[in-house]
C-alpha cells in the first residue's frame, strides 16, 4: 500500500503571511512623531498607547487560544481580520486620546492577538519534529514586519498622512487576512508525522503527556519561564516601541529613524530562525542563557550610547536587543509545547502571553514616564540593563516541568 505523502509546508507559509502582516503592530514608533504633531500628544501619551496595545494583544492572545477548543482557526482569524478592519478605519475618526486607545489600543490589538495564538497552535501541530525551527520561522513573519512592510507604511504616511495610512491599512488586513486563512487548519489525527526529536537523540528530554492548562498552571517551571519573558520582554518592549524617536532623539532624521526601525525589525525577525534551530540542536538550556546574554550586552551598549551621543551607537545597542528579542517568543513556544504537550498547546500558550501585561507597564509605559520628567532615554537604558540581569538570574534556575 502507499503510504501518503506528507505535505505540510504550505501550512508554515501561510501562517508565515499572516504573522508578517500582524507584526506591524511592532511598527507602532513609525507613527510616534506623526500622531504626537497631530494631535499635541506628548512622549508619555504614544508610550502609552503601545502599553495599551500590549495589554490587549495579550488579552487577545488569551482569547484567541481558548477559541481553539470551540472554533476553527479559520473563523478566529477572520473575527480578528474584521476587528482589525474596524480598528483601523475608526482610528481616523478619534478626537482624543482615549478614542485612539479603544480603536486602536483595544480593537486593533486584540484581533492581533487571536490571530497569534490560534494561527501558532494550528501551524505548530504540523511539526512535532522540529517544533523549535517552525516557531521560528513562523515567528520571523511577526518579527520582520517593521522592515519588510514598514518602509511601504511609511511611504504612505509621508505622501498622504496618517488618517489615509490607517485607512489603506485596515482595508489591507481585512482582505490580506481573509485569504491567507483560507487553507489553514490543524492536522487531523489520521497524520502520521515523522520520528520526532525526543525519540531520537535529543539534547533536551522532555516528558510524553499533555498537560491540562490547569495542571500547566500549577508548575512552577511554567511561571519561571513566565517571570523570565516578562523581564526580557519588559527590556524589549522600552524601545521596541520607540526606536524611531530614540534615534531622532540624538539628532538622526525621522527618514534614518524609520530606517533604524527597519533594521531592528530584521536582527528581531531573521533571528527567530536562528535560535530556533539553535533550541532544536543545543537544547533549552543553553539556548536561553545565551538570549539572557545578548540582552545584558544591548542594553549595557545603549547606557553607553547616551554616555557618548552617538547615532550609531544606539542603534547598534537597539540591534543587540531586537536579536535577543527575538529569542523569547520562539523559547517560550517552543518550551510549552515541548514541557506541557501540543494537545493543549493554544490555551497554555495564550497563558504564557499573559507576559505582556506586566511588561507593557514595566516597559513602554514606564520608560514613557522616565523619557518625559528628565528628557533622556538614559534612565530607560539603566531600567533595561537591570530588567535584564533579573532575567537572567531566573533564567537560570529553569529546569524540568
Amino acid at each position: 500500500m502507499n503510504e501518503k505523502k506528507l505535505v505540510r509546508w504550505p501550512y508554515l507559509f501561510m501562517g508565515f503571511m499572516i504573522f508578517l502582516f500582524i507584526g506591524l503592530i511592532y511598527a507602532w514608533s513609525i507613527f510616534v512623531v506623526p500622531l504626537e504633531e497631530a494631535f499635541g500628544w506628548i512622549r508619555s501619551d504614544t508610550s502609552n498607547v503601545f502599553s495599551v496595545v500590549l495589554i490587549f494583544f495579550s488579552l487577545g492572545s488569551l482569547v484567541g487560544g481558548f477559541m481553539t477548543k470551540k472554533f476553527s482557526v479559520k473563523f478566529i482569524v477572520r473575527l480578528s481580520a474584521l476587528l482589525l478592519m474596524a480598528g483601523f478605519i475608526l482610528s481616523t475618526r478619534v478626537t482624543s486620546l482615549y478614542q485612539f486607545y479603544i480603536t486602536y489600543g483595544v480593537m486593533c490589538s486584540t484581533g492581533v492577538g487571536m490571530s497569534y495564538t490560534s494561527v501558532a497552535g494550528a501551524v505548530v501541530k504540523w511539526f512535532p519534529d522540529k517544533t523549535g525551527t517552525a516557531n521560528g520561522i513562523l515567528f520571523v513573519g511577526f518579527g520582520l514586519a517593521a522592515m519588510v512592510l514598514g518602509w511601504f507604511v511609511n511611504l504612505i504616511l509621508e505622501a498622504t498622512g496618517w488618517k489615509m495610512t490607517f485607512t489603506v491599512l485596515g482595508i489591507a488586513f481585512g482582505i490580506i487576512l481573509m485569504l491567507a486563512v483560507h487553507k489553514l487548519d490543524a492536522p487531523g489525527s489520521d497524520v502520521v508525522f515523522p520520528e520526532t526529536l525526543s525519540k531520537r537523540k535529543s539534547v533536551t528530554v522532555f516528558p510524553d503527556r499533555d498537560y491540562t492548562t490547569q495542571e500547566t498552571m500549577k508548575r512552577l517551571t511554567f511561571w519561571k519561564i513566565f517571570i523570565w519573558a516578562m523581564f526580557l520582554c519588559a527590556a524589549a518592549y522600552a524601545v521596541i516601541g520607540s526606536v524611531s524617536p530614540a534615534v531622532v532623539s540624538v539628532g538622526a532624521s525621522l527618514s534614518l529613524g524609520a530606517l533604524a526601525t527597519g533594521f531592528v525589525s530584521v536582527f528581531n525577525g531573521g533571528s527567530r530562525v536562528l535560535w530556533g534551530a539553535m533550541y532544536d540542536k543545543l537544547g533549552m538550556r543553553i539556548t536561553i542563557m545565551t538570549v539572557s546574554t545578548v540582552f545584558i550586552i544591548g542594553s549595557t551598549l545603549a547606557i553607553v550610547s547616551v554616555l557618548v551621543d552617538s547615532v550609531v551607537s544606539v542603534i547598534i545597542a537597539f540591534l543587540f536587543t531586537g536579536f535577543g528579542f527575538g529569542d523569547v517568543p520562539t523559547v517560550a513556544s517552543t518550551t510549552i509545547n515541548k514541557m506541557y504537550g501540543k494537545k493543549y498547546y493554544s490555551a497554555n500558550f495564550s497563558v504564557y502571553m499573559l507576559t505582556c501585561i506586566p511588561a507593557a507597564f514595566l516597559g513602554p509605559a514606564l520608560s514613557g514616564v522616565l523619557v518625559t520628567a528628565s528628557g533622556s532615554y538614559f534612565s530607560t537604558y539603566c531600567m533595561m540593563l537591570l530588567a535584564s540581569v533579573i532575567g537572567t538570574a531566573i533564567a537560570l534556575t529553569i529546569k524540568k516541568p
